[in-house]
């Protein structure tokens, strides 16, 4: 990220990303002037400063190198068969095939690649509370914590196994403090609305069977 750093997690307390160092007043910091970059603008919360704008030049996870062969094969096949085709200059980014685990307040070291565990579209995740997720989103979606809230277990169906750990995917009997987009939309889960955000509005208490 230009202008700015992640923030590192606390255990115990909810993470997110500050692109400025804390300031009195709410006086905006004027950290970019992004153009034709891509940018997000950092709003104002509990300590986290007013920015405009944060710049992204670069993911704070870089692309596996394994993948980035990958897009290379695939881009080179595509524009061989069809040269003018747009899809050409789309790439993978990350690849999560099964729930990955670590330690509740620290970063996801391995034994994978960091790139895999939170994995992220930076085009509409560009801060680094959705680059770096973990846990759950705290009020307010610009912190997250790999702990649980005391006062949001009420909307919990079933009490969270991993307690004080917030456990946001279940597999195979299983429940995991996982990152990126499967720790995301675990975390929905976890609250009873089948991955999804859209059901937020309507939790699914017990699972479809099929026959």
């Amino acid at each position: 990220m230009t202008n700015g750093e992640a923030v590192g997690p606390s255990p115990g307390v909810p993470r997110g990303g500050s692109s400025a160092p804390k300031q009195a007043g709410s006086t905006p910091r004027n950290a970019s002037t992004p153009g034709l970059q891509l940018y997000y603008h950092q709003q104002a919360s509990t300590d986290i400063p007013e920015v405009k704008y944060v710049g992204v030049n670069r993911r704070i996870n870089p692309i596996p190198d394994v993948i980035v062969r990958v897009n290379r094969a695939a881009q080179a096949a595509i524009r061989k068969v069809s040269p003018g085709s747009p899809f050409q200059h789309y790439r993978l980014v990350s690849v999560q095939w099964v729930p990955l685990d670590k330690k509740p307040g620290a970063y996801y070291e391995g034994p994978l690649d960091p790139a895999i565990y939170y994995a992220a579209n930076v085009t509409i995740e560009a801060p680094p509370v959705n680059q770096r997720f973990s846990g759950q989103f705290a009020p307010g979606l610009d912190r997250i914590s790999d702990f649980l809230y005391p006062e949001l277990l009420f909307m919990n169906p079933q009490p969270n196994p991993g307690a004080p750990v917030f456990l946001n995917a279940f597999y195979n009997g299983k429940g995991y403090l996982a990152g990126g987009c499967m720790g995301c939309h675990g975390f929905r889960q976890a609250y009873g609305t089948d991955w999804s955000f859209l059901l937020d509005r309507q939790r699914v208490r017990e699972p479809e069977i099929h026959d």
